[in-house]
């Protein structure tokens, strides 16, 4: 199983420029089986969230675990260590 980083960018319909929204965590494991038992270690974990059906297109079992939504008081880099603190969190979990 693995962790990885995503993000969000949608045109601002004021600027015309694409601008960064959120910052995502996926959890991408081989099957069903493993992507359940990481889920079990993590869940209680605060801001771990269920995102709803894992998708299963790519042959891994994948979805996203963590959503940290960019606001106006927040910068991308904010974002992204809130990111790095939920990564860590959920490292913890797996190694305990």
């Amino acid at each position: 199983m693995r962790l990885t980083y995503e993000e969000l960018r949608e045109d601002d319909p004021y600027t015309g420029r694409e601008e960064y929204r959120a910052g995502y965590l996926r959890l991408v494991c081989k099957d069903e089986q493993e992507f359940y038992s990481a889920w079990d270690k993590i869940k209680s974990i605060e801001g771990v969230i269920w995102s709803g059906c894992p998708d299963e297109s790519t042959g891994e079992y994948s979805d996203i675990i963590v959503e940290v939504k960019r606001t106006p008081a927040m910068t991308i880099a904010d974002v992204k260590e809130w990111i790095k603190y939920y990564r860590e969190q959920v490292k913890i979990a797996f190694n305990s």
